[in-house]
């Protein structure tokens, strides 16, 4: 009976198994069929803690559950199934599963780029596989995206001081830093520097003493 039984329906069959317990039909058919709020639950913490092949058994099971009342679409099933596949290195199952579901809802952002990746990744991908994922990828979400645009805002005076972004999850001083310090730590007048990072830290430039934890912002 175990391998009928999802994750959560295993363990309490054991439990039931250890303590000498008869279980109910009704008892056996919950084991057996959980509620999908439930198994979709489940499923999630087993992705969370990367038990892949178990998520997998109860997506498959979840696919054939109507949707309504808490259950997957048939699409999120896939979507989710290529997930599981990709980290298990199934690439071609993942490709396949990916390709499926995009094929519903083409506007899929992360099956769109995984799939990307994965076909980058494989010995086997002809230029025509990899052009025609990223056209998909392109006329789909790219493209929609880009139509949404908005124009700047800032004046186009070439006069006028030139704000520059610095990004680092370090401004400490170490090896790297010698190459660029001298860039960043001393700015001319016509360029006013803005500096994102991780964590709020003290400035390299301490030659100069100036401080510069007001131009500093999250990354």
């Amino acid at each position: 009976m175990a391998e009928v039984l999802t994750a959560s329906g295993r363990r309490a069959y054991r439990r039931s198994v250890r303590k000498q317990e008869r279980l109910t039909p009704a008892e056996v058919t919950a084991l057996v069929y959980p509620p999908a709020p439930e198994l979709v639950k489940e499923t999630e913490d087993l992705c969370k803690n990367g038990q892949w092949e178990e998520a997998q058994f109860n997506l498959k099971r979840l696919m054939k559950m109507p949707s309504e009342g808490g259950g997957y679409t048939h699409v999120q099933c896939l979507h989710a199934l290529g997930d599981c596949a990709m980290n298990l290195g199934a690439a071609s199952k993942a490709i396949a599963y990916y390709r499926d579901a995009l094929r519903i809802q083409p506007d899929l952002l992360m099956a769109s780029e995984n799939l990307i990746f994965l076909l980058d990744a494989q010995p086997w991908t002809t230029d025509h596989d990899a052009q025609q994922a990223r056209d998909h990828w392109w006329q789909h979400i790219g493209a929609p995206a880009y139509a949404t645009r908005q124009p700047h805002t800032n004046t186009p005076d070439p006069e006028k001081r030139l704000r520059v972004g610095y990004v680092s999850a370090d401004y400490r001083f170490h090896s790297a830093v010698i190459s660029f310090c001298s860039a960043i730590a001393f700015p001319t007048e016509r360029i006013e520097p803005v500096f994102y990072s991780t964590q709020r830290q003290q400035f390299l430039d301490t030659s100069t003493k100036r401080d510069w934890q007001d131009r500093f912002g999250p990354a």
